[in-house]
């Protein structure tokens, strides 16, 4: 039906300019909106293991404000992943350390931001990520995303670097 056609068709543009972009389709695919009508999509790069922007057709959103349904689709992008991107991919040149702040989301979200905030006296860039489960495949993302190490809040609060198994 329609989404099918809807997505054939933005398919069909991207293959046709194959040699600079890919496109999947993937059924397994949910955001963690109600709010999204029909398509839904992420952007990836490379082989990050996760999504730099995000979004889909709302078209019942802006009548829910308006009493008028009115088609839409949006997208909002993850300034920080795209930055930490550009660095990782020397697109843009920073000579400084990067630290990942993990923690978990019972601790106080305005400590950790404190926190983070007196690292940055010492470190010129620290990201606040919330800890996932499982916490090396994390790791291993947060060093091929070019961060050059991780402390957790709440534990002894020391910088590690990762530890990378390349012969």
């Amino acid at each position: 039906p329609e989404g099918y056609e809807n997505m054939k068709q933005i398919m069909d543009v991207i293959e046709s300019i194959e040699d600079q972009f890919k496109i999947e389709f993937d059924y397994t695919l949910v955001r963690g909106m109600g709010y999204y009508t029909s398509t839904i999509f992420e952007i990836t790069y490379g082989d990050l293991g996760y999504s730099v922007a995000g979004g889909g057709r709302y078209d019942k959103m802006i009548g829910k404000i308006s009493g008028i349904d009115v088609p839409a689709v949006g997208f909002s992008i993850g300034f920080e992943r795209i930055v930490d991107l550009l660095l990782s991919e020397e697109k843009i040149t920073h000579t400084e350390v990067k630290i990942a702040l993990l923690y978990d989301e019972s601790k106080s979200l305005s400590d950790v931001v404190k926190t983070a905030m007196s690292m940055r006296e010492i470190y010129s860039v620290v990201s606040i990520y919330k800890q996932k489960k499982k916490l090396g495949k994390q790791l291993q993302q947060l060093d091929r995303a070019g961060y050059n190490g991780y402390a957790i809040y709440g534990d002894d609060m020391m910088v590690k670097p990762f530890i990378t198994n390349e012969a």
